[in-house]
């Protein structure tokens, strides 16, 4: 810490985008698996749909279709499927 001086610095503005208008695919791997990202611009500066899917959404389709509701706790221990990440 500096003895003497200002220690909050000011932020830049928030810049705005011109986003294209067009449609994006993009995967990214993580440490739990392949994380997808959907987005579509219509030229303005918002998005006009953005969509993630997360490896635990993957996960608990793939392993929880089928199973008993005695397993589903098991399951989702198991594998350390983030429910938050399901709820997206």
């Amino acid at each position: 810490m500096p003895a003497t001086g200002d220690i909050q610095c000011k932020l830049p503005k928030h810049r705005k985008f011109k986003l294209p208008k067009d449609e994006t695919f993009i995967q990214t791997e993580s440490a739990r698996g392949a994380f997808s990202y959907y987005m579509a611009g219509d030229g303005s500066e918002y998005l006009r749909r953005l969509q993630v899917r997360c490896p635990s959404l993957v996960h608990a389709f793939t392993l929880l279709v089928g199973a008993q509701l005695f397993d589903v706790a098991l399951i989702m221990v198991s594998l350390g499927i983030c429910p938050p990440e399901i709820e997206r």
